[in-house]
């Protein structure tokens, strides 16, 4: 496994031929014939792939989320991943990668697109809110990166009030925007209130498409 893991790490910073998507289907493959971990291999072979072309300036950011198109064609993936074992055919194998990338890469392209287009809609109807706009839009910027939020840590993280944030996520809740995660009962008290969390849920729902 040592000998195998060294000529792994050796294929993967050569810069011989052939192609670096070809080569990052060889490298899944070939890691997850070693299988070097109790656990873990999957997740570590499908970031090896997201990696490797990141590297190698196929992909600007990591935004192939290839694990949901493993997940739709399980099946398909363990034969051919067999069939390179059994006898020795790889070319059905890179031929499968290819389209994993390909399909992976349309679906990520429409899933950009459609939260491109959440946000221009949501960034007019933040506008409308006047004076509070600012800090909503503040709010909102937040949301792209943390979905899912409590008022207290958001606060924190911009500098603002716990108020101030929350008259803000407030305002978008009343746009449809945010919604709260769980309602805190008549009986939970200051603190529950304080620590209630709410979700970016359209945006959360593009993410989740298909998977």
């Amino acid at each position: 496994m040592i000998r195998a893991m060294d000529d792994l790490e050796q294929y993967l910073n050569g810069e011989i031929a052939p192609d670096p998507l070809i080569r990052a289907g060889l490298i899944h493959y070939q890691f997850e014939t070693i299988h070097p971990f109790l656990d873990g291999n999957g997740r570590i072979g499908r970031l090896l792939v997201i990696l490797y072309l990141c590297e190698k300036k196929v992909l600007a950011k990591p935004v192939l989320y290839i694990s949901c198109f493993l997940k739709q064609n399980r099946q398909e993936y363990y034969d051919r991943l067999s069939l390179v074992r059994a006898r020795g055919d790889y070319e059905q194998w890179v031929r499968f990668f290819v389209r994993i990338v390909h399909d992976t890469a349309v679906d990520a392209i429409t899933s950009i697109n459609a939260l491109y287009e959440l946000r221009e809609q949501n960034l007019q109807k933040i506008a409308a809110l006047g004076r509070s706009a600012k800090t909503a839009r503040k709010v909102y910027g937040y949301l792209e990166q943390s979905p899912i939020i409590e008022i207290g840590k958001t606060a924190g993280d911009l500098g603002l009030s716990f108020n101030t944030a929350a008259k803000a996520v407030t305002h978008l809740c009343a746009l449809g925007i945010l919604k709260q995660t769980e309602q805190a009962g008549p009986a939970a008290g200051r603190l529950a209130e304080r620590n209630r969390t709410f979700a970016y849920t359209d945006y959360l729902d593009i993410l989740r498409q298909g998977c």
